[in-house]
């Protein structure tokens, strides 16, 4: 992993690696160190070269964000899912191209912990924006169908639950 970046670089990805993988183990806690980890390294490494590493700084925040919503802090996993999307933002706005998926992705992650937070009609709003950049996402780029499936989903459970508070029901979905 240690590449023309140096091995301060190489050293943050190796963390991210572990991170995700102790994630997957249920360590979501040690996960989550590991991925903090790298994203300090990369905060500093972006002192220098800062359009360089914030495609990393923004999955470090983004993955930060679902391990903090595995843990149940929702309004931490909110918080960092926010970063990601600003963040993400910026690198869409440089070139959207390469990185609307991603910042599709860090939407639909921000209107599912809002809608987890009971905050529905800015998860819809939220989910709304992540479908108009999945729209404009190249059609051949990885994950651009999954990850407009999963926020297509997540906007349904929300009008589920929209549905629920104006009636008063237990509608089944």
């Amino acid at each position: 992993l240690v590449d023309s970046v140096g091995p301060r670089a190489g050293l943050a990805a190796t963390l991210v690696q572990q991170g995700m993988r102790r994630a997957e183990s249920d360590d979501l806690e040690g996960g989550f160190a590991s991925v903090n980890e790298a994203l300090q390294i990369y905060m500093e490494l972006g002192k220098t070269d800062y359009a360089r590493y914030e495609p990393q700084i923004a999955n470090c925040l983004a993955n930060m964000s679902i391990m903090l919503a595995n843990l149940g802090r929702l309004e931490q996993a909110r918080n960092f899912g926010e970063l990601a999307v600003a963040h993400q933002r910026a690198l869409a706005k440089a070139n959207p191209s390469r990185h609307n998926t991603a910042l599709g992705h860090a939407l639909g992650l921000l209107s599912n912990w809002h809608r987890s937070a009971g905050e529905l009609i800015q998860s819809l709003d939220t989910a709304h924006e992540a479908l108009a950049v999945f729209a404009l996402a190249r059609p051949d780029q990885p994950d651009v169908q999954a990850f407009r499936a999963d926020t297509l989903d997540g906007v349904a459970h929300a009008l589920h639950r929209l549905a629920q508070e104006a009636t008063g029901d237990v509608l089944v979905y």
